[in-house]
């Protein structure tokens, strides 16, 4: 059957061929000459548009199943001149995207190097300033270390503490002359290890004379009564 249809197609091919366009009446008079249906010939007729051999024209009234009104050769000329703006096309297209591919790519590039450069000048600058800031700082911390054993010149209390002569009672005012807020339990602490025991009864004690307060909280307060001292030694350095 497949042998038979080919042949029929064979045939209609060598027909438009040689007349180049046939009419829908052409195309009737052809299937009643060689014994082929409209059907077969419809096909046969896609098959060679699909091919690209012939192009056809249907009319505004056409049926589900219909013979077109004409059919007719393609013009070489106007395909082969329209399979090569194809391919031209084809090729500006390619040509394109990898014109659009290398600009990227070399953007890219240029976006990851300028990244580069920006963090090597971060890290430097950051370098810079961190051997500054080392290098400026060093001095002034050195004369911290040093400010910490010394007591300040311009001020001395040593008359003012002198004469307490309880020696506990005289190591609490002078560490809350330094802490002038410092909550009752790190009092107690602070205190007994420089060998303070009734730490309780101190307290008392500079609540009584108006050197310090307690608030509600359990803070002891240094009082305006209580000299201040600003210098920054420990209190072993002062009792000593």
């Amino acid at each position: 059957m497949v042998k038979v249809y080919e042949q029929i197609k064979e045939e209609f091919k060598k027909l438009i061929a040689e007349r180049k366009k046939l009419s829908k009446e052409d195309l009737l008079a052809w299937c009643e000459k060689h014994s082929v249906g409209i059907l077969t010939l419809c096909s046969i007729i896609e098959d060679l548009e699909k091919e690209r051999i012939i192009k056809t024209t249907y009319g505004s009234e056409t049926l589900l199943i219909d013979l077109p009104e004409y059919v007719e050769t393609r013009d070489e000329e106007k395909i082969d001149r329209g399979e090569a703006n194809n391919h031209q096309e084809e090729i500006f297209l390619i040509k394109s995207s990898r014109d659009i591919g290398e600009k990227r790519f070399r953007r890219q590039k240029s976006k990851k190097k300028q990244r580069r450069l920006k963090n090597k000048k971060v890290s430097s600058i950051t370098k810079y300033l961190c051997e500054d800031s080392v290098s400026a700082e060093s001095p002034v911390q050195e004369s911290r270390d040093l400010e910490k054993t010394k007591v300040v010149e311009d001020e001395d209390y040593s008359d003012f503490f002198s004469k307490f002569e309880e020696a506990d009672y005289r190591k609490a005012l002078i560490y809350l002359s330094r802490f002038r807020s410092v909550g009752e339990i790190r009092f107690a602490l602070d205190l007994k290890k420089e060998g303070v025991s009734d730490t309780l009864k101190i307290i008392r004690k500079m609540i009584e004379d108006g050197y310090a307060t307690r608030s509600p909280l359990g803070v002891i307060n240094a009082t305006e009564k209580l000299p201040k001292i600003k210098a920054m030694f420990s209190l072993a350095d002062l009792l000593s």
